[in-house]
């Protein structure tokens, strides 16, 4: 049972290890007419100029990007399987994982 345990955590632990998320502003969209539906690359810019080309799997991915492209909300892509080493690539690197957008603006109730 204590082998077990030890086993599981240690799972746990190398699984958190590898999940990256980078934060930052999509700059970019590009859609390439070849046929890939739900497939878009854009470009997530970080506050310090850095950047990562990242690609969508899904409609609502897909969904996701425009609305923060169009908002200019902040955004964040955080991998769980086939992570980046650092959130910088030139080359579009397939999201595995989730995106997320932040409107950081609080609504008063009138």
């Amino acid at each position: 049972m204590c082998k077990f345990v030890l086993v599981f955590a240690l799972f746990i632990f190398s699984s958190q290890l590898m999940a990256i998320t980078c934060d930052g502003t999509i700059t970019n969209v590009t859609h390439w007419s070849n046929g890939n539906q739900n497939r878009v690359n854009f470009k997530l810019t970080a506050e310090n100029n850095t950047s990562i080309w990242v690609q969508t799997i899904t409609k609502e991915q897909v969904t996701l990007v425009m609305t923060a492209l169009t908002s200019q909300l902040p955004t964040k892509v955080h991998w769980s399987c086939n992570e980046p080493k650092q959130c910088v690539s030139q080359n579009a690197i397939e999201s595995c994982g989730y995106i997320s957008i932040t409107n950081s603006s609080t609504f008063s109730n009138k």
